[in-house]
């Protein structure tokens, strides 16, 4: 029999519009079955989710992070639902190092969210020493870049999750590619792959209901083609568009449904009209949870692209996917977990990126069979790969190991901060230098750093942090 494990569980929750709000509110149900959780959100917004008010023995406490400051010690262990928004995020950027806890990570790139918290707020200082921590000595040249105007670059190849993940007492990931990454950059840290726990009702909506929702958006006839989500540059649209009005000249009777709320809804309008397609391209815009199911159960297709990616596994194609729709989707790393015959894939970047979409819709819209093919093979990896009780098995079982484990795991957040500091010490780096040249005499290959840095290392921790004796 487990004791019940106190929790403090770092979330934002409703009516914050995220998707790991809906992953998280649908998924804590289940865990309070076995833990003992209490949310702390940013403080900026009171929880409006029936699962916080109302009242009950049902209904699970929150606290800000100001209150968990005064007394952290009423909890057992942290866990930190982390992504890559930091107006959403932000305080958990802080909370990680002060506290250090289980993550749960749903961006490998974190790069944008922390320059955005420290370098875009007049913290420069911070930000250098987050890129020095976590690539030593190019980390100057490095700001010097992003200075100059070449994040998006800097931003997509370095993903400054280093210190992060060694804030970090163990780390659950959403997808194969976020697990081997953090295996191969800290070896020692435990890592669960734990798949994304789907968040759709239990009662799906009646065949009458999504029928009258279709007639309410006047779309009676039409056979839709679909995108869900929060919109941004990431989402490639502007292909999509285009390939959509290349698909209208063959298919007159198909509108482009874009369903969720677009990061510039000026500018997409803009495109839209530019492309001649205000007729055929519907935007609703947010909608509320019941809404956006009905609005997945209309759609014939579902066109998901994503790239650049930031390591996470999407959403919205298993939400998809779940509902029988069949789904294109970029050819990307982190959604390698699902089979081939599940999804069509559409390379991002290549050459003929629209023409490949274009044809992959023209197909699915001539020939149902195919998209009805499609369809069952991705909602039966779903069924079996996003298993909802095999899920919560696993979140309680990594956080059991985790906690059983804490007092080594703390002691081994302190060591690899140490080790980091060592092999970033500019006085370290010269200590290489100078103990290569006086090796060389002896012989040694002045290239052989595994040999050098221990000699080095063992000179610093004598001559000490600051360069003193």
């Amino acid at each position: 029999m487990h004791n019940t494990i106190k929790i403090a569980l770092f979330t934002p929750v409703s009516p914050v519009r995220s998707g790991l709000v809906d992953h998280i509110e649908s998924l804590l149900p289940a865990l309070l079955q076995h833990l003992d959780i209490t949310v702390v959100t940013d403080g900026s917004y009171e929880p409006s989710s029936p699962l916080f008010v109302g009242g009950g023995r049902s209904q699970i406490p929150w606290i800000t992070y100001q209150d968990f400051g005064q007394a952290p010690e009423r909890f057992d262990l942290v866990i930190y639902q982390l992504g890559n928004e930091p107006n959403i995020h932000g305080y958990m950027f802080d909370a990680i190092h002060r506290y250090p806890g289980i993550l749960i990570l749903h961006d490998l790139v974190l790069h944008h969210a922390i320059a955005e918290l420290t370098l875009s707020r007049g913290r420069a200082d911070e930000y250098r020493a987050e890129i020095r921590y976590s690539y030593g000595a190019r980390g100057d040249e490095l700001v010097q870049q992003v200075m100059a105007g070449r994040e998006r670059e800097i931003f997509a190849r370095y993903p400054l999750i280093e210190r992060i993940l060694d804030s970090s007492l163990g780390v659950i990931t959403s997808n194969g590619y976020m697990t081997r990454y953090v295996k191969k950059a800290r070896p020692a840290l435990p890592v669960c792959h734990i798949p994304l726990h789907l968040c759709l009702p239990d009662d799906l909506p009646t065949e009458q209901e999504v029928l009258a929702y279709r007639r309410r958006l006047g779309l009676n006839d039409k056979r839709i083609i679909g995108t869900t989500g929060l919109y941004n540059p990431n989402n490639r649209l502007d292909i999509a568009l285009r390939a959509f009005a290349r698909v209208i000249a063959r298919h007159p009777d198909v509108v482009y449904l874009l369903v969720g709320a677009p990061q510039d809804e000026s500018a997409l309008r803009a495109r839209i009209a530019s492309l001649g397609l205000n007729e055929h391209v519907r935007m609703t815009g947010w909608v509320p949870a019941d809404e956006f199911v009905k609005s997945m159960l209309l759609l014939d297709i579902g066109v998901q692209l994503r790239y650049p990616h930031v390591g996470g596994m999407s959403y919205p194609p298993l939400h998809l996917m779940a509902l029988g729709v069949p789904v294109i989707i970029s050819d990307i790393e982190p959604m390698m977990d699902i089979p081939a015959n599940a999804v069509i894939r559409i390379p991002p970047n290549h050459p003929d990126e629209e023409t490949l979409l274009f044809s992959a819709i023209d197909r699915l819209l001539s020939d149902p069979a195919s998209g009805k093919e499609l369809a069952e093979n991705g909602h039966a990896f779903i069924s079996e790969q996003h298993n909802s009780s095999a899920i919560v098995k696993q979140f309680v079982s990594f956080i059991r190991q985790v906690d059983e484990r804490q007092s080594e795991l703390v002691r081994n957040i302190a060591e690899r901060r140490r080790t980091v500091s060592a092999i970033n010490n500019p006085l370290r780096e010269r200590l290489v230098q100078l103990a290569g040249a006086a090796l060389a005499d002896l012989g040694t290959p002045t290239n052989r750093e595994d040999l050098l840095a221990p000699i080095a290392e063992m000179i610093a921790g004598l001559i000490g942090d600051n360069g003193e004796k």
